[in-house]
């Protein structure tokens, strides 16, 4: 994962708790919640440094099924407020 796509995929994951929160949810467990809170640049730090764990990568590499179903889900429960999410739909 380059810098720049880690940069997306911050703002991205962001967007996302942003709908969850909107949508009158509690965001768990406590790490995400964590997570949530940190700056652009840092979720972007950590998800370009777990890029580099091969178990991380390996886990990634099941398929574009599972994101593509959460982000469709998203979109459909609050339409026009997830264009991020849209953008990185595998």
């Amino acid at each position: 994962m380059s810098w720049s796509e880690a940069m997306t995929l911050a703002r991205a994951m962001e967007e996302g708790l942003r709908l969850v929160r909107h949508l009158g949810n509690t965001i768990t467990p406590e790490p995400m919640v964590t997570l949530s809170r940190l700056p652009t640049p840092a979720t972007a730090a950590l998800l370009w440094g777990l890029s580099r764990v091969d178990a991380v990568r390996k886990t990634g590499a099941v398929g574009p099924g599972e994101p593509r179903a959460l982000i469709d889900a998203m979109a459909a429960a609050a339409p026009g407020q997830t264009p991020t999410l849209l953008a990185i739909r595998p």
